[in-house]
C-alpha cells in the first residue's frame, strides 16, 4: 500500500496528528516551524496557527480549549489564537530535554513523555496528567509510540534509539502502569507515534524507514503502507468512518541532496484502509495540578 500526499505543508518536524470529532478535522504540530496545523479530511480548508514556541503533543478538551506539552512545559492554551498558560515546566533543571509524544488514555487523561537532546540518556519522565502529575513508565531518551488498546488495559511505549516497543499493562482507575514486556523490535528505522485500531493492531510510523508498519497482537507485522519520505513522524485514523490513516512527516535531519529528491517531506500523507480506528476522546484532567 502507498500513502498519498493530502497537504502541502512541509512541515520541519510534523507531529501529534489526531483526528477531533467535534469539528470533523485533523490537527497537527509542526514542532520546530512552531505551528498548529489543521484541515479537513479531504485535506482542504486548510489552517494555519502560529505559535511563540514549539508544540510538541496535545489533547483538546469538551469545551475546545486544549492541554498542549509545548518544548517547555504543559501549558492550556487556544488552539484558535495560540495563546497559552504555563501551568508545569518540564525538566527545567536539564536546559536540553523537551516534551515530546503523547496521547489520551482512555479516560480521558493526557500521558506524554520527552526527549534528552544533550546526550544525557535515557533521563526523560513520562506523566499522566490528570487531576495530578504522575511519573509512569519508564524513563526514556525519546520517548515515542504512545497509544492504548482499544479496551484501555494496555499501553505502547517506545525508546526510539533502542529500536523497541514495549506493552505496559495499564491500571485505568489509578492511571499508573504495571509489568512490561516487549512487543516489537523495529529493524527498517525507529519507531516514531503509533495508534492502535479497533481490532487492537497497532500503526507504527517508522523515522527513518519511509513506511508506516501494521503489528498484530504478538508483534508481528501484518502490513506495512510506504510513504514517499525518510522520516515518517505520527498517525492518526480519523474521517467519518475512522478508516482514513493520516501520516505526518518531516524534514528535520535532510540534507540539501535528500531535500531534493524528497522535496514534499515534512507534508501531511494519508491513505484509506479497512480497519477502523477508535475514538480519540477529549482530555478530562482539568488544569488545577
Amino acid at each position: 500500500m502507498k500513502a498519498e500526499m493530502l497537504m502541502d505543508c512541509r512541515c520541519f518536524l510534523g507531529e501529534g496528528v489526531q483526528w477531533r470529532d467535534a469539528d470533523a478535522r485533523v490537527y497537527w504540530t509542526d514542532i520546530e516551524g512552531d505551528a498548529l496545523w489543521s484541515c479537513d479530511a479531504d485535506g482542504r480548508a486548510v489552517r494555519r496557527v502560529p505559535l511563540k514556541t514549539g508544540l510538541c503533543a496535545f489533547a483538546f478538551d469538551a469545551e475546545g480549549a486544549a492541554l498542549g506539552a509545548f518544548k517547555d512545559g504543559l501549558c492550556r492554551f487556544d488552539p484558535e489564537t495560540g495563546a497559552r498558560e504555563m501551568l508545569r515546566r518540564y525538566m527545567p533543571e536539564t536546559g536540553s530535554s523537551r516534551m515530546n509524544d503523547g496521547t489520551l488514555d482512555r479516560q480521558g487523561r493526557f500521558v506524554v513523555g520527552g526527549v534528552e537532546k544533550g546526550g544525557g540518556g535515557a533521563i526523560c519522565p513520562t506523566w499522566r496528567v490528570g487531576s495530578d502529575v504522575v511519573e509512569i513508565a519508564r524513563r526514556a531518551e525519546i520517548a515515542n509510540s504512545m497509544t492504548f488498546s482499544p479496551d484501555g488495559g494496555t499501553m505502547y511505549f517506545a525508546d526510539t534509539p533502542t529500536g523497541e516497543i514495549w506493552q505496559f499493562a495499564y491500571d485505568q482507575a489509578a492511571g499508573v502502569t504495571g509489568a512490561a514486556e516487549r512487543f516489537a523490535t523495529v529493524t527498517r528505522g525507529g519507531p516514531d507515534g503509533s495508534t492502535v485500531n479497533a481490532e487492537g493492531h497497532l500503526w507504527t510510523a517508522i523515522w527513518g524507514g519511509s513506511c508506516v508498519e501494521l503489528r498484530d497482537g504478538s508483534g508481528r507485522v501484518i502490513g506495512t503502507v510506504e510513504v514517499p519520505v525518510p522520516h515518517v513522524t505520527c498517525v492518526a485514523l480519523g474521517g467519518v468512518e475512522r478508516r482514513r490513516l493520516f501520516i505526518t512527516t518531516a524534514r528535520q535531519g535532510m540534507d540539501a541532496g535528500g531535500l531534493a529528491a524528497h522535496p514534499t517531506a515534512g507534508s501531511l500523507f494519508a491513505i484509506d484502509v479497512e480497519v477502523p480506528g477508535v475514538a480519540h476522546g477529549v482530555y478530562v484532567g482539568g488544569y488545577g495540578f
